[in-house]
């Protein structure tokens, strides 16, 4: 299994002072990141079936799928879509009129 150290370290100028602040996020400990689940448009198109008056699924040239909603879905049925997605190993993108879940080849 493949680990990641996720450390960032930031030199940022204090806009009042002008002093240096040095700051570090995230730890130094390793985390282990399973692997994402391959999905195919068989088994994205089954688990969404029930919203398909709700959303449209297109391809992207890079293979990930885009989710876009065709209407406003309301809470409820956004936050079940959004689990599918999740579940799927995708991700919500919020871009206005633009927004939409991507799932990655």
């Amino acid at each position: 299994m493949t680990s990641y150290r996720t450390r960032v370290l930031l030199d940022v100028e204090c806009p009042l002072c002008k002093g240096r602040i040095q700051l570090t996020l995230g730890g130094a400990e390793e985390q282990e990141h399973p692997p994402q689940p391959q999905v195919n448009r068989e088994q994205l198109a089954e688990q969404l079936s029930k919203y398909a008056n709700d959303i449209t699924v297109s391809r992207q040239p890079d293979g990930a799928k885009v989710v876009k909603p065709t209407h406003f879905l309301g809470d409820q049925r956004f936050k079940e879509i959004s689990a599918i997605i999740k579940q799927l190993g995708g991700t919500y993108k919020s871009a206005g009129k633009d927004s939409c879940w991507v799932v990655p080849a």
